[in-house]
């Protein structure tokens, strides 16, 4: 087996998983758009709906990773309140049909963990005057705003053009970067993960084995990690040089064979 045929038979092995999740995961969407639109305050949306890495196909089952989730968008139709009078809206109508232990606020979402899934539902309201859809969400605490503007549909719309020029290599790609996220106790966010793959430029190159160097090496110049975090920035690396060296060189078996240690078998 070649590195590239490794790497193929992980997102293989993803997108199988992911298939296995998607009935019940449709179902408990299906379930929370149903009771939004059942609610006593429904009156007061303007729209609700699925949007990031569930929507655009880069998402991670659970049997990777754990806090895997679903981001649901809750739009008011109302622009005046403060953020936080939004999210205790939200607060109430979990608590209208979910249990308490099911339910935490996770600042600038309200999350509320079912069995084998977690929806993170953020409060918004509509951006006007923008070229995609806009909205303004809460800002996370650690900045000193109200809120803070997303264009969910225009990322959607900027994967599937990078798609397109990279010979449908990027959602795979994305999907074995975010493993290695995991494995590594997530030192990147998903967004950054995306907003990156999906901004790098892939200059003849034609395989996934390729592809996933070349970010791979892009991980390792991120220069916001934390110190234990560029250890394993470092250590990555350290290992991406050696799997290089050894493909480069006809060594194909131990080049998988760290391959093998940096994106372990599923």
């Amino acid at each position: 087996m070649t590195c590239d045929e490794y790497l193929w038979h992980l997102s293989r092995r993803i997108d199988t998983e992911n298939k296995k999740e998607e009935a019940s995961v449709q179902k408990s969407i299906n379930n929370l758009k149903r009771h939004l639109d059942n609610w006593a305050a429904a009156d007061e949306i303007r729209e609700h709906h699925e949007f990031g890495s569930f929507v655009r196909g880069t998402k991670l089952p659970s049997c990777i990773d754990s806090s895997t989730d679903v981001d649901y968008m809750v739009v008011f139709k109302s622009t005046q309140l403060k953020p936080e009078s939004y999210m205790e809206k939200i607060r109430r109508f979990a608590n209208t049909y979910y249990s308490k232990s099911e339910i935490h606020k996770d600042h600038p979402t309200m999350v509320i963990e079912l069995e084998k899934l977690k929806f993170e539902i953020t409060p918004a309201i509509e951006l006007y005057g923008s070229r995609y859809p806009g909205y303004h969400i809460p800002a996370p605490q650690n900045l000193a705003l109200q809120w803070i503007e997303t264009y969910p549909e225009q990322m959607e719309i900027d994967l599937k053009k990078a798609e397109g020029l990279n010979n449908n290599l990027l959602r795979p790609l994305i999907q074995l970067i975010k493993y290695w996220n995991v494995l590594n106790g997530k030192p990147l966010t998903s967004y950054k993960i995306e907003h990156n793959c999906t901004s790098l430029v892939f200059l003849g190159e034609k395989t996934l084995f390729n592809y996933f160097i070349h970010a791979a090496e892009w991980v390792t110049l991120n220069q916001f990690l934390k110190s234990d975090e560029k250890k394993k920035s470092e250590e990555l690396k350290k290992n991406i040089e050696i799997i290089k060296n050894y493909h480069k060189q006809g060594k194909e078996s131990l080049a998988l064979l760290f391959l093998q240690f940096v994106l372990p078998k599923i």
